[in-house]
């Protein structure tokens, strides 16, 4: 690492990113410990919430770890939207009636005076 300048650098588990966190975490530590240019990420299971402070607790006092890696569903893979037909339509008949009275008004302003009117003051 430090041969192409990365002074630190942050480490997970694959056990504990996909079986069993509490083992992961202990390797992680392990390792970060014994290495002091490693930082853990320590991995929690949200089904074992009192296992899982007890982690954060002994793992993230003794500055070993640099972050908590939630598992993947805590994210969101899609959004929660629904899109209705009605409301599509809606929107485009709206969009483009708009664009339509935007454009009838000033067409017909400008086609009130005859030709030979704007002529005559140029």
């Amino acid at each position: 690492m430090q041969k192409y300048g990365v002074e630190r650098s942050i480490v997970s588990s694959t056990i504990g990113n996909s079986c069993d966190f509490v083992r992961g975490n202990a390797q992680v530590a392990q390792v970060a410990k014994a290495n002091k240019t490693m930082l853990g990420c320590l991995v929690v299971n949200f089904n074992y919430p009192e296992l899982s402070q007890t982690e954060m607790h002994s793992y993230l006092s003794d500055g070993v770890f640099a972050g908590i890696r939630l598992p993947a569903e805590y994210y969101l893979r899609t959004l929660p939207v629904e899109v209705r037909l009605g409301e599509v339509v809606l929107v485009a008949v709206a969009a483009l009636g708009s664009a339509l009275l935007a454009t009838i008004y000033p067409a017909t302003s400008v086609a009130k005076p005859s030709p030979a009117d704007g002529l005559r003051n140029d």
